[in-house]
Formats: C-alpha cells, sequence, structure tokens
C-alpha cells in the first residue's frame, strides 16, 4: 500500500510539473523574417503608409506605416505575450511520467513520501536523459546562434540610426531657391506671385528632399542585404532546434522546457527593432512624397493669384 501511494504522489508531481510548464510557440522565425519588405523609394513608403486626408483643406498627411508592417508588429506582440503568459493547457505523456526501475522500487520500500518525490526530480529515465542531453547539445549552438543575432542588430541599428543622421543633413542642405515676381491683384490693393511660379518653385524644392530620401533608402536597402542572410542562417538554427524538440514538448525536464521558451522569446524579440527599421523609414520616406503630391495636388504654402 506504502508503494502505491508513493507512485501515486510521483504520477501527480509529474503532472504538475508537465501542465504548468511553458512551451515554445510552433513558429518559424525565418518566415517571419521573409515578410519583412522594405520599400525602395520614397513614392513606394508613400503607397504602402497609411494616409490621412484633411476634410476641409485636401491636404494630406501621413498616419502610419501601413499595415504591412503594423500587421507583422501585432503579430510579433502577440506571439511575445502568448511566449509570456501562456502555458501547456496539457502535456502529460509516457515520456514525462517515467515510473520508478525495480531497483528504484527496492529503494522506496524505506522512504518517506517527500523522499519518493525528491527522487521523482533526480531520476528521469535512461532515454529521457539521453534525449534531453541531444536536444540541448543542439539548444546550446541555437543559443550561440541567438547571441550572433543580437550582435549583429545591435551592429545594424547603430549603422542604421548613423544612415537617419546622415539622411537629416542631406535634407537640411536642400534650400528653398528661386523667386517669383508679383503682380497687382486686380480689384484690391496687394500684390502676388503667379501661383505656376510658387508651385514650380516648391516642387523643385520638395523634389530634391525626395531624392534624398530615396537615395537613404538604397542605402538602407543595402545595409538589410548586408545583415540578412547571417541574420537567417542563425535564425535557422534556432528553428530547427525549436522543431526538434517539438517546441519543447520533446524535452522532459521543465527547466529545459523552459530554456526552449526563452530562446524562441529573444530571438523573436529581434524582430522588433528590425521593423521598427522599416516602419522609420517608411514614414519619415512617405512624408517627403506626400510633400511633393500636395505640391502637385495645388496646396501651396503660400499666397498666390
Amino acid at each position: 500500500m506504502k508503494i502505491k501511494i508513493i507512485l501515486a504522489i510521483i504520477s501527480l508531481l509529474y503532472a504538475e510539473i508537465s501542465i504548468h510548464a511553458q512551451k515554445a510557440l510552433p513558429i518559424t522565425l525565418n518566415a517571419l523574417l521573409a515578410r519583412v519588405h522594405s520599400p525602395v523609394s520614397s513614392q513606394e513608403s508613400f503607397q504602402l503608409c497609411t494616409k490621412e486626408t484633411d476634410t476641409a483643406s485636401g491636404l494630406i498627411s501621413v498616419k502610419d506605416a501601413g499595415a504591412e508592417v503594423n500587421g507583422l508588429q501585432q503579430t510579433v506582440a502577440n506571439d511575445m505575450t502568448q511566449l509570456s503568459t501562456a502555458t501547456m493547457s496539457s502535456s502529460y505523456s509516457s515520456t514525462s511520467t517515467s515510473m520508478p526501475t525495480a531497483e528504484q522500487m527496492e529503494q522506496m520500500k524505506n522512504m518517506t513520501p517527500d523522499q519518493a518525490m525528491k527522487m521523482a526530480k533526480q531520476q528521469p529515465n535512461n532515454a529521457s536523459q539521453t534525449n534531453n542531453k541531444s536536444l540541448m547539445q543542439e539548444f546550446g549552438k541555437a543559443e550561440d546562434a541567438g547571441m550572433k543575432i543580437n550582435l549583429l542588430i545591435n551592429e545594424l541599428s547603430t549603422k542604421v540610426s548613423q544612415l537617419s543622421g546622415e539622411l537629416q543633413q542631406e535634407l537640411s542642405k536642400v534650400k528653398l531657391t528661386g523667386s517669383c515676381e508679383e503682380y497687382k491683384v486686380q480689384g484690391a490693393d496687394i500684390a502676388l506671385p503667379k501661383c505656376s511660379c510658387v508651385k514650380n518653385k516648391y516642387f523643385t524644392f520638395h523634389t530634391q528632399r525626395v531624392a534624398a530620401a530615396d537615395q537613404y533608402l538604397q542605402k538602407l536597402n543595402a545595409l538589410f542585404q548586408k545583415y540578412f542572410p547571417d541574420i537567417k542562417n542563425d535564425l535557422a538554427v534556432i528553428d530547427k532546434a525549436e522543431s526538434d524538440s517539438q517546441y519543447g514538448d520533446a524535452l522532459t525536464i521543465p527547466v529545459y522546457k523552459q530554456r526552449a521558451v526563452t530562446l524562441q522569446q529573444q530571438a523573436l524579440g529581434s524582430m522588433a527593432p528590425i521593423l521598427g527599421m522599416v516602419s522609420n523609414a517608411i514614414k519619415d520616406t512617405a512624408k517627403e512624397y506626400a510633400d511633393v503630391t500636395n505640391i502637385t495636388n495645388g496646396h501651396l504654402p503660400e499666397p498666390c493669384q
């Protein structure tokens, strides 16, 4: 009877540990990165972004980076929330509830229930030990890949920040030039320039700013093309480790299951700064093209006739 009680305690202990262990999500990180699209021109940024039109003036403004980037950012945020809060509804299986061996049964005759539970925590079966060891070796490589990704993202972020600073410098170099002769307004005691002249003056100014923004996007995409292949290779290592471990289900030790979750959290977290870079690039360059569009539509920043 004592042995039956101890076995029941051990089974409940394993079930409790498994039920409350977190697991990684069945997602492919490389598939998410493949969906990241950086525009090649300010015009494309303008097409991608969400726009608002003032009902009174008709002026177009940029609201955000658009559904494509926003959707990816929301997906990443949702996945991060699940990894932080979700637990397995049930992972109790034969692989996670190995019963004591005959030798351990003999030892249990003189054990208290507390001692039996301690043995349960310390004595997974040999098959589980081998499986965990093999997968943890793979996770070791995946964690190294995660560290490489962090280094690459930090380096990329620094260079993108420098590139953004260069864009602002180039934009500041663009000056509004030219003058428009003023003509007396019929029936009024004022003189104003012709609207065609004003339009050409501002159109030239803003198209030069768009040209600077386009150059920025070309340089930005060159950086992405340089760094993304290495990031993808490292993400592939992580994706494989997660898949081979069945996102934690194949791991029988709760600490190892948590390791699978943490690794995926860290790798998924690397997507946020990348999406932030793309989002900022779209908004900044789309605003430049919006200015050209507004000028083309006749919305001029100074009075004319």
